[in-house]
């Protein structure tokens, strides 16, 4: 049988991976092309060991990750709206509390200008001493018990379920690259690949196998044993 390369010389060569008969000549232009085809996805492997390197660097700076940075900031909504809402009662119940206080100020002092006035004209009766006595108590009694008479309502629904707040979206995807990259290698079918359209763009992607084998070998035509 002829070459399958040349159709030329007699095939004595036979490749395992693409099953093509080949001259002497041709079998050695076949194994280099694979040669170069393996040293491609070598390229390729060490660039994806790089790029794990550098990735395992920022994961210990969480300011440099996308995902971390969006709970963080996530985080420090969250915070600001409860402080604003804290913010706005707190304010609220000062000036509640400030309210009070002017009354129960209001109030002494009356009290104690008609004290003072009736010190000054010692005019004492015991009815008029009993009622200023009843409501000094009161005062006394209001200021007391000022604070425990508001009332602020902070609550927790129990309905709420935080972890749906902010998770994490567990999806594992293959690595793609890219036509370039793509380009770069000549595609056999001795390389396990597989390509697919992309989506999201009009360019195909590659998605290769994470343990390529190649097959790079010679058979004798009469013993049929491999020499690699």
């Amino acid at each position: 049988m002829k070459c399958t390369a040349c159709n030329e010389r007699n095939g004595n060569t036979r490749c395992e991976g693409c099953h093509s008969l080949f001259c002497l000549s041709c079998m050695n232009k076949h194994h280099d092309e694979l040669v170069q085809q393996f040293q491609s996805i070598m390229n390729i492997r060490n660039e994806t060991k790089e790029s794990l390197n550098i990735s395992e660097l920022l994961s210990k700076n969480e300011n440099q990750i996308s995902c971390l940075i969006k709970i963080n900031e996530w985080e420090q909504e969250m915070i600001q709206h409860i402080q604003e809402i804290a913010t706005k009662v707190r304010l609220n119940v000062k000036e509640t509390i400030a309210k009070q206080i002017n009354t129960i100020s209001d109030r002494f002092e009356k009290v104690s200008n008609h004290l003072q006035q009736q010190e000054k004209e010692e005019n004492y009766l015991e009815d008029d001493i009993e009622k200023v006595k009843n409501q000094l108590n009161e005062l006394n009694n209001d200021i007391q018990q000022m604070y425990d008479k508001i009332q602020v309502h902070c609550t927790i629904p129990d309905n709420i379920k935080w972890d749906t707040l902010v998770y994490l979206i567990d999806e594992e995807l293959p690595r793609k690259i890219t036509t370039e990259e793509i380009n770069k290698i000549p595609l056999s079918n001795s390389i396990p690949i597989h390509i697919t359209k992309s989506n999201a763009s009009s360019d195909s992607v590659i998605v290769i196998d994470p343990n390529p084998k190649i097959d790079r070998y010679e058979i004798c035509v009469n013993c049929q044993h491999r020499f690699y």
